[in-house]
């Protein structure tokens, strides 16, 4: 009968479900969710905040953001968005260190620089870009200090992605692209 084809057919494996970053482009939106709610800011205000940062989106982007990713200057308008949205109650402050000022110039250099961040009390994380993928990526340190820990919204668990400092890295960094959240005490 046609309940009984339906039900064989259903335990036929399907091809590997698609992930976020297989199709879209949204790494940006969900790094900017993924630093506030790094920062304290609950799961359940995570949908608002992806409302928020679309929304902060320009219009005359839309859609194209889908396939073709986010702008540094785009992603600091959803942070913007989103900053508003929580400013009150949250007491997180954003920077962005190398935006008007001296970039580093290596990849290295930034690398160290995001480790020294990293490991101050008041830096809860980091946002940075990845000029090889054109990703964005939450990043913290590993339990050791030593290393960084990119929170991906592409992978599953989070991913030490660099060699211990010292080392070359093996990311190419966007070295003017860096975003600081910090939580006041």
């Amino acid at each position: 009968d046609a309940n009984g084809a339906l039900r064989r057919k259903s335990l036929i494996p399907m091809n590997r479900p698609k992930q976020q970053g297989q199709l879209d482009w949204l790494c940006g939106v969900y790094a900017v969710v993924n630093a506030f709610i790094k920062c304290g800011i609950s799961n359940k205000k995570s949908k608002k905040l992806f409302k928020e940062a679309i929304l902060a989106l320009p219009c005359e982007g839309w859609p194209e953001v889908l396939w073709k990713g986010t702008s540094f200057k785009e992603l600091r308008k959803m942070i913007r968005g989103c900053h508003e949205e929580v400013a009150r109650t949250s007491g997180i402050l954003v920077e962005y260190p190398f935006l008007d000022g001296p970039k580093p110039k290596t990849d290295q250099e930034y690398h160290a620089k995001c480790l020294e961040l990293v490991a101050e009390d008041d830096v809860k994380c980091l946002i940075l870009g990845l000029k090889k993928k054109n990703h964005w990526v939450v990043a913290t340190s590993d339990s050791d200090g030593k290393r960084i820990l990119h929170l991906d919204s592409e992978q599953s668990e989070p991913v030490l992605r660099n060699k211990p400092k010292g080392e070359a890295t093996k990311e190419i960094y966007c070295r003017k692209q860096l975003v600081v959240f910090r939580k006041a005490e």
